[in-house]
């Protein structure tokens, strides 16, 4: 296949799908990508992480954080996106497809049809909802701007971009059905499910429960990000209720927010409840250095707020606790309902601080039984959720949309 990929990634790609599928799986393969891209900042110090199997249009960035600058930035990337109309009148593509952009999708819904290529589009997460709500309930530092972008993008997305596109992949079965409901036909959607590179979380320099207890002391973990809009005073809430019953345990959280207003919330709350040696903050680490935490954890935290922009999601941190064989405690969610309930690999509880707490010091009271639920964790994200696997899907639905329009 030779296909053209536009997505909000920057260049070199971090994120799962444009990395390993695009960036790796697909090239390996043999099949050729063409990438409309735009830089990151300071790239020129970053390491190259994807095989290039073909060429790479690459927008220029602009440094600095004035609105100047960002805006400059902005239109960088989009003169860069309108490359799709030359682009596909000359390269002949078998399919164009994009990742998580509406303006740059609007475009390249058009170049398609001119082109008479097919066009796919990949839907990761409810950026029209999620800008919305963040204007209504005031977490935007930009409240005007934030509600403008996000009607444009429910507009272009379930208007145009959706009912253009030959084949659309969704993050979740819950995304999946969302989008049913407003019309879009099920039989073109295909859930892409988060996954983990399995070599990247070995398990077999795994500390025997004693000894890791003896080593490093009882330890809880949450990796992930620390945006308000998750409400995740939540688990230093419950996490105060574990303290009283085992005073010894201590809580690691991994990651960050994208504003100080974000990371205030948890920082104040450990102060405000005392917390403040038994808990340590480690901000964003690279992810090695966070395997590394988790796995001296006895378990790990998965707390989901239950609002519409985060059912759909398919939450990355729990197969990544799961591959590394660590048991999880979740609060109910599409996703993580689903898989937990397939794979045993640890508890769901409502959103209720009572309850979360309540399960993890099942595990902790019980280490035989974290450790029978961290086995059958491990075991399904070896059968299901890894990169290989999924990348295997996404190639395989990208044939299928081809023979169909050539049929």
């Amino acid at each position: 296949m030779k296909i053209l990929f536009l997505t909000s990634d920057k260049y070199p790609p971090f994120r799962p799908a444009a990395k390993v599928i695009f960036g790796k799986s697909l090239p390996r393969l043999g099949h050729v990508v063409d990438w409309l891209i735009q830089e990151a900042d300071g790239s020129k110090n970053q390491e190259n992480t994807i095989d290039v199997n073909g060429t790479v249009y690459l927008a220029r960035t602009v440094s600095g954080s004035s609105r100047l600058s960002r805006w400059r930035k902005y239109l960088a990337d989009i003169f860069n996106d309108l490359k799709v109309f030359k682009l596909t009148r000359q390269n002949g593509y078998d399919l164009v497809l994009v990742k998580d952009k509406y303006l740059a999708a609007v475009m390249a819904a058009l170049a398609t049809r001119f082109s008479k290529t097919a066009f796919l589009y990949w839907l990761a997460y409810p950026h029209a909802e999620a800008n919305i709500y963040a204007s209504l309930q005031n977490t935007a530092r930009y409240r005007l701007i934030y509600w403008v972008r996000g009607q444009f993008r429910r507009v272009a997305l379930y208007q145009i971009i959706l009912k253009s596109a030959d084949h659309v992949f969704v993050q979740s079965q819950q995304m999946r059905l969302d989008l049913a409901m407003r019309g879009i036909d099920e039989s073109k959607m295909t859930p892409v499910p988060s996954s983990v590179a399995i070599d990247d979380y070995p398990i077999n320099d795994l500390l025997p429960w004693a000894e890791r207890l003896k080593t490093y002391g009882e330890r809880i973990v949450y990796f992930g990000t620390l945006q308000r809009e998750r409400r995740l005073d939540f688990m230093i809430r419950a996490f105060k209720e574990v303290v009283i019953r085992r005073p010894d345990v201590k809580f690691d959280i991994i990651g960050s927010g994208n504003s100080p207003e974000d990371e205030a919330l948890i920082d104040d709350e450990i102060v405000r409840l005392g917390l403040e040696d038994s808990v340590v903050r480690h901000g964003r680490l690279k992810p090695a250095d966070a395997v590394t935490i988790m796995k001296r954890c006895a378990v790990c935290l998965s707390p989901y707020y239950s609002i519409e922009i985060l059912n759909s999601t398919s939450p990355t941190k729990l197969v990544e606790y799961l591959a590394l064989a660590r048991p999880v405690v979740a609060t109910s969610h599409p996703e993580q309902d689903l898989v937990l309930d397939q794979c045993g690999g640890g508890y769901s509880t409502p959103w209720d601080e009572t309850e979360f707490a309540d399960a993890i010091c099942r595990i902790l009271e019980d280490p035989p039984l974290g450790d029978d639920m961290g086995s059958r964790g491990r075991q399904f994200v070896e059968r299901e959720r890894t990169d290989e696997q999924i990348s295997n899907l996404v190639v395989d639905t990208c044939a299928s949309v081809i023979a169909a329009r050539q049929a």
